[in-house]
């Protein structure tokens, strides 16, 4: 926690803004990290505003999982969600996996390498190697989220390259709700 906290704060002021503005949410992860444990950033409003799935109905996405054939792969890479955000994000980035496994007929513990712009605080990168990746994944974002990345991530074991920009992967994901957008 500390690591983290001494992280937001060397970072430079954003300038002033409002949201839905980037620089908001920057200075809102750079406030909130000086007064609340990371632990509770799910309720930052910086991480609800941009980073969760709160605001939409999720059951026309579980469903569909429920119904594939390989239902008990989602169901095991979905169990043990530290609390209903992070729950109803791997629902909602399972079901984008599994629309884009189901269309390239590939599945994601095959690829040797994801791209991520914008990932958040890492929930797509933590339910890949649920479903078994074991490659490279990179991901470019604005420093503050990296931050925050390398902190929740760790708390997983887990890690991420941060890129200035994209790079060649097997699989590029850009943009909430999870969209991923190609293999290349």
């Amino acid at each position: 926690a500390d690591a983290f906290r001494t992280a937001m704060a060397a970072l430079p002021t954003p300038p002033p803004s409002q949201p839905p503005h980037w620089p908001y949410w920057q200075k809102n992860m750079q406030v909130m990290a000086q007064s609340r444990p990371p632990e509770t950033f799910w309720e930052w409003p910086a991480v609800r505003h941009t980073m969760t799935v709160d605001h939409f109905p999720m059951g026309h996405q579980l469903l569909e999982l429920q119904s594939s054939a390989d239902w008990r792969r989602w169901e095991a890479a979905l169990a043990h969600a530290e609390n209903e955000h992070h729950a109803k994000n791997l629902i909602n980035q399972a079901f984008c996996l599994k629309r884009y496994e189901d269309v390239v007929g590939v599945k994601v513990e095959q690829l040797r390498s994801v791209y991520e712009f914008g990932a958040g605080y890492g929930a797509m990168r933590h339910l890949i190697a649920r479903l078994g990746f074991e490659g490279e994944y990179f991901v470019t974002d604005l420093k503050e989220f990296e931050i925050l990345q390398r902190w929740w991530l760790g708390t997983h074991g887990l890690e991420v390259t941060h890129v200035p920009g994209p790079v060649h992967a097997d699989l590029m994901i850009g943009g909430p709700p999870c969209q991923p957008f190609s293999q290349l």
